[in-house]
């Protein structure tokens, strides 16, 4: 993001664009559960998942380990690199505490 390399714009407008992402890498004996999680993520309105890849296969064109299969996610720092791709001049800064899913709750029910 600092570098100014997202077209995120681009990619809501035409579908085609940088986004920011990352990608993991899981054991792919792990598969089945991951496969769960993720199901569950969506269900609960997570809809940041991306690709998961097949054992032993290269993922978005990134090369995975031996015997393990890879996941990308979109990245939570997309809307922020929005804004500063609309010129608007922010300060971000890296997650300072980590809170418990228990804890968390869907932003519709937040009383604003």
């Amino acid at each position: 993001m600092s570098q100014d390399l997202t077209s995120i714009n681009q990619m809501i407008n035409t579908g085609s664009g940088k986004i920011l992402a990352n990608l993991r890498e899981a054991p792919m004996s792990a598969r089945e559960k991951i496969e769960q999680v993720l199901d569950s993520l969506v269900e609960a309105g997570f809809s940041c998942i991306l690709e998961v890849g097949e054992p032993n296969n290269d993922i978005l064109g990134i090369q995975v380990g031996r015997d393990k299969l890879g996941i990308a996610v979109i990245g939570g720092t997309n809307p922020m690199a929005l804004v500063q791709e609309h010129e608007i001049e922010i300060n971000t800064q890296e997650l300072s505490i980590l809170i418990d899913i228990e804890e968390m709750v869907h932003i519709d029910e937040l009383k604003i």
